[in-house]
């Protein structure tokens, strides 16, 4: 596999730090569940082009997903250039309602938005990186404009990236349930021995689906399928031969403990919170493939 995925974790790891919990204050460091997931969504292809432009991530509560997204879009605001286009812009989705903020890059003139799925996106406008967090609650027709906005608006810019996280939700007739039921019958999927992992690929439409979760016939009182479908339980994630299908799962008492503040808020307003410019910096510059 060629990917982008060691660069992605030395940024986090020189640049992120851990808000929550027993690991506050340390650096983030990828856990090997978290690595496999990022290796797999920044592979490239023999030109150096991202293969996978559209992402859908689904994982039982409590497994980080916000924090790694978040990760995420700040890795795609500070090592894009998109100079053609004025600057990377990313677009945080957050459902049900976020503080609406902003954070700016000088050198590459980028910005990350955090925008409420409650509230108003402009048409037409040309983005990097989406970041859609809770696709499972978008159920509105004003929530589905915005999701099929943002769709929209990646398609202008080069190598740009979509990226759905969510847990499973209650119900498959939603918009994620049929994102699911699409991307089930059109990709190509690899299934977890323990059956609860699901990879599916379709280079064509250059779209990858990563979904935990336990199988219809699973019995939900097995502490086994409690750890297979929470890959921080067991800090491992792929392996083996996969199954599909799933509710959400999650283990009694198992404390998320991670967070990530992108933003501090002080008497003035929101500011951006501090990041080692010398590490992102060479972060930038030194970005290579592992084959």
């Amino acid at each position: 596999m060629r990917t982008l995925g060691p660069a992605v974790a030395e940024f986090f790891a020189g640049n992120l730090r851990h808000t929550k919990g027993s690991h506050i204050g340390q650096p983030f460091a990828l856990e090997p569940w978290q690595q496999e997931i990022i290796n797999l969504v920044y592979e490239i292809d023999n030109h150096g082009r991202r293969k996978w432009r559209s992402v859908l991530l689904g994982l039982p509560r409590g497994n980080g997903k916000s924090p790694l997204a978040a990760g995420i879009g700040l890795f795609e605001l500070i090592t894009r250039s998109d100079a053609p286009d004025g600057g990377p812009l990313v677009d945080f989705l957050h459902f049900p309602k976020s503080r609406t903020s902003a954070i700016s890059c000088t050198h590459n003139h980028g910005r990350m938005r955090v925008l409420s799925a409650d509230g108003d996106l402009q048409h037409g406008l040309s983005v990097s990186a989406a970041i859609i967090d809770e696709l499972h609650a978008f159920k509105t027709n004003k929530q589905e404009e915005l999701f099929f906005a943002l769709l929209t608006a990646t398609q202008k810019r080069e190598d740009s990236i979509t990226l759905m996280i969510t847990t499973a939700g209650a119900s498959k007739a939603s918009l994620l349930g049929e994102k699911y039921e699409a991307m089930i019958k059109t990709h190509k999927l690899e299934y977890s021995g323990d059956g609860c992992t699901v990879v599916g690929k379709n280079e064509d439409a250059g779209s990858l689906l990563i979904w935990v979760a336990a199988p219809d016939s699973a019995d939900v009182s097995d502490r086994a399928i409690w750890r297979a479908c929470n890959p921080r339980c067991q800090n491992q994630f792929l392996g083996g031969s996969y199954s599909t299908n799933g509710c959400s799962a999650r283990m009694p008492r198992f404390n998320p403990g991670v967070g990530m503040r992108v933003a501090t808020r002080t008497k003035r307003g929101l500011r951006p919170a501090p990041m080692c410019g010398r590490r992102w910096t060479s972060a930038r510059r030194g970005i290579q493939a592992q084959l």
